[in-house]
């Protein structure tokens, strides 16, 4: 997975979180999956 595309997920996520008046409860899993992503990233790059 490219920048970009982590990117991309993680504005998607803010963008359904100022949508959802009542958050779903996977979104903590949701976001938490991306910032895992995130961290695999940055280790990858090093």
């Amino acid at each position: 997975m490219d920048r970009r595309t982590l990117g991309r997920l993680q504005r998607e996520l803010q963008r359904i979180g100022r949508r959802d008046f009542f958050p779903p409860p996977e979104r903590d899993s949701g976001h938490a999956a991306v910032l895992r992503l995130a961290a695999d990233m940055e280790r990858v790059d090093r």
